[in-house]
């Protein structure tokens, strides 16, 4: 799989490189990045394509090999490199320079190869070779955690048609921490399809104080395919089956098991289906240009040792506004309903609204979270709703409203003592969240809209430190008529919303 150009400085390009879209939107971002295609030429260069096509179909039906053009060809001879000019040795051929034909009894020493240097190739193969691999081990005789290690690798082929993820690792012995996830990815087709499996050992907490715990044995597979309709738009479809087994324990002086409480297995399974629209443009902490949109279809199908049963539909709609080329408005209207199927009651997938992606210095609703303990596999958390922490608001309906104006604050901030550092472009935003989560019986006279509507305003600063965007926010929770609490601040890692 090597090939060869000989005097390489001799084929360089000369003149002005042609500027791309993206450098032309760094420059003007209210301008279109991709222009449609002009409609004349898209059917001068079908029809062209349509016309070589035949000609060549019947030019080998004829026993002729054929070339799209009157070029110079290079064929093999005794070992050797000779010019061949179709224009004149062609067979057959119209003499126009449409075309070039050769007749195959002509050629007795190789194949013709079209303006390649190097005179070997062969048909292309799936070689698998590695993209990355990552590897980390480690052991710990203080605290007694034994040894600990974690790894990945991403194998593909030339093409990057075929990918292959294996990953895993381990923490104190395979018996209490095990995680190990693999995964195949074909992007040959159109369509494009993968799977994946993993398998984890590992104990997570039953509540946000630490005290008490479940030893998680949790194993499952997933299928995906997608299909774009154009570089904007796709359709998604997703499946995943994961079987969870739970064992209760406790800490008081050491950890023993919970014998009050009983062992727990869930059996779930949610296919969804979804359609994507995105083109936006970036800056340095989030987008400035463009829309985005995403419609989910989700479903836990009322069968047989299925856990729970539902039915959800979810929308994201949002837009950025690039103003003067220095200020974003960004808009986001997000909604989401879920029903139970079957004999279920009341519907296992949730919306908790309130906090920040990423937020570090994170405050969780103690009440909502060990209500809500069983329903952490379907639900989805749903941010940013600032002023509020986790799970303040939980409800199988929530509509929310978030409307940020972005704008440049500092443009560089330096420190020379005692360590040398440098931020650049640190901008700023004011912001409201406006929205609510409910259930059936919080709704307004039948009518699916809440009877209060909550929220939160403030302003925050965003800075891009290279390897990550942090993200700060100082927001006040509100029911629209008075301020409910003191503010609370937000100390966040990536892009904005």
């Amino acid at each position: 799989d090597i090939w060869q150009i000989d005097n390489p400085a001799s084929k360089l390009k000369t003149g002005a490189l042609t500027q791309t879209r993206w450098a032309a939107a760094q420059s003007d971002s209210m301008g279109r990045f991709f222009e449609p295609a002009d409609s004349t030429e898209m059917r001068r260069v079908r029809s062209l394509d349509s016309m070589l096509k035949t000609e060549k179909k019947q030019a080998h039906k004829s026993g002729f090999l054929w070339f799209p053009s009157a070029r110079q060809n290079y064929s093999s001879s005794e070992g050797n490199i000779r010019v061949v000019d179709t224009s004149k040795t062609r067979s057959g051929a119209s003499q126009n320079g449409d075309s070039a034909l050769i007749k195959k009894d002509s050629i007795k020493t190789g194949p013709v190869i079209l303006n390649f240097d190097s005179i070997q190739s062969k048909p292309y193969r799936v070689i698998f070779k590695p993209d990355m691999v990552m590897v980390g081990a480690g052991v710990d005789t203080y605290y007694g955690s034994g040894y600990a290690g974690e790894a990945v690798a991403v194998f593909s082929d030339l093409l990057g048609n075929h990918q292959i993820t294996v990953a895993g690792d381990i923490q104190g012995d395979f018996v209490d921490y095990t995680h190990v996830y693999a995964s195949y990815l074909n992007l040959e087709h159109k369509i494009n399809y993968g799977f994946a499996g993993f398998y984890s050992r590992d104990y997570t907490s039953s509540n946000v104080y630490g005290d008490s715990l479940f030893f998680d044995v949790d194993a499952g597979v997933t299928l995906s395919a997608s299909c774009p309709f154009s570089l904007f738009s796709r359709l998604e479809l997703d499946a995943t089956f994961q079987n969870l087994y739970r064992e209760p324990y406790v800490y008081t002086d050491a950890l023993n098991k919970d014998t009050g409480s009983a062992n727990l297995t869930y059996n779930i399974f949610i296919p969804s289906l979804s359609y994507c629209y995105d083109n936006i443009l970036w800056g340095i902490t989030g987008p400035i240009n463009g829309t985005r949109a995403q419609a989910s279809l989700e479903i836990s199908p009322p069968v047989k040792r299925i856990n729970s049963a539902f039915l959800s539909c979810d929308f994201d709609f949002r837009k950025y506004f690039h103003v003067f080329k220095r200020f974003v408005w960004a808009n986001k209207i997000a909604v989401g309903s879920s029903i139970p199927l079957g004999s279920e009651q009341s519907s296992a997938r949730k919306y908790f609204l309130g906090g920040d992606e990423n937020w570090l210095n994170f405050e969780t609703n103690g009440a909502g979270y060990r209500a809500n303990i069983n329903n952490f596999f379907y639900s989805q958390i749903v941010v940013p709703f600032r002023g509020w922490s986790y799970l303040d608001l939980i409800g199988t309906n929530y509509a929310v409203f978030n409307t940020e104006f972005r704008f440049p604050f500092i443009k560089e901030f330096s420190i020379a003592w005692p360590v040398q550092m440098a931020l650049r472009y640190i901008n700023g935003a004011v912001f409201a969240d406006i929205g609510n989560a409910w259930n059936k019986e919080d709704e307004f006279k039948n009518i699916p809209l809440p009877k209060k509507i909550y929220g939160g305003v403030g302003y925050g600063l965003r800075a891009n430190l290279g390897i990550f965007v942090v993200r700060y926010d100082y927001a006040w929770k509100t029911d629209w008529n008075t301020f409910l609490n003191s503010p609370v601040s937000y100390i966040s890692l990536g892009a904005e919303f």
